[in-house]
């Protein structure tokens, strides 16, 4: 059962994620309101549905931990070779670093947009 709800709620979550970024619905009226309200509740659903799972069906506490840790960098030791503690601390601070950019030119790139209509917008100064 605590994998259906996973599933199920994930799926709702990963989908109705997706559409709150688009600017047309979100114009509509209601919409995203009522989907990021879904969004709350698929989230709850998702996350206690993880946590039932890994305490009741997962294999050692440590093992969750290792797999994610092996899954993420994945990608660099499939092309490049084993990570090392220096490597991993690098690529760590890599994905840091890149996210901040990728946010900050988001968060940039919004702000314009909003005070070019608010300049655009404003009645001629006599």
């Amino acid at each position: 059962m605590a994998t259906v709800a996973h599933i199920v709620a994930m799926s709702v979550y990963c989908l109705l994620g997706a559409y709150q970024f688009s600017s047309a619905l979100r114009t509509r009226r209601g919409w995203h309101r009522t989907a990021g309200r879904a969004l709350i509740l698929a989230g709850f659903i998702a996350a206690l549905s993880a946590v039932w799972l890994a305490v009741f069906f997962g294999g050692p506490s440590d093992e969750l931990a290792v797999a994610m840790v092996r899954l993420v960098f994945a990608l660099w030791t499939i092309p490049i070779g084993e990570v090392d503690a220096f490597g991993e601390t690098w690529l760590v601070a890599a994905g840091f670093v890149i996210n901040s950019v990728v946010a900050e030119s988001v968060i940039r790139r919004r702000s314009s947009r909003r005070m070019s209509r608010v300049v655009r917008r404003r009645a001629p100064v006599l």
